[in-house]
C-alpha cells in the first residue's frame, strides 16, 4: 500500500504542522508589535524635525539623518505587514473561513 502513513507518522506531521502554526503566529505578532513600535518612532522623528527639537543645535543633519533613520525601516515594516496582512486573509478566504470583524 503505497502512500499511507502509519499512526505515529501522523502525530508527527501533526506535532510538527502545530509547531510551525506557533511560530507563524509568534513571528506576525512581533511583526506587528514591530511596526506599531517602530511607527511611533517615526512619528516621533517627524515632529523633532517639524518643530527643530533635536536639542543639540548641531543642524540639519542630524534632523534628517533621525527622520531617515525612522521612516525608511518603517515604510519596510508598512510594507512587510500589509503583505502578512494580505496573506493571511488570501488563506482565510481560500480555505472558505470568514473572519471575525
Amino acid at each position: 500500500m503505497r502512500g499511507t502513513m502509519s499512526l505515529t507518522q501522523v502525530r508527527s506531521v501533526a506535532i510538527r504542522t502545530n509547531v510551525r502554526s506557533t511560530w507563524q503566529w509568534v513571528g506576525r505578532g512581533v511583526l506587528w508589535l514591530a511596526t506599531a513600535a517602530w511607527g511611533l518612532f517615526a512619528l516621533v522623528a517627524v515632529i523633532l524635525t517639524i518643530t527643530g527639537g533635536w536639542g543639540d543645535g548641531r543642524g540639519t543633519g542630524y534632523a534628517v539623518g533621525g527622520l531617515l533613520f525612522y521612516t525608511v525601516p518603517f515604510a519596510g515594516l508598512v510594507t512587510w505587514t500589509v503583505l502578512d496582512w494580505r496573506r493571511f486573509h488570501r488563506r482565510v478566504r481560500d480555505q472558505g473561513v470568514v473572519p471575525e470583524r
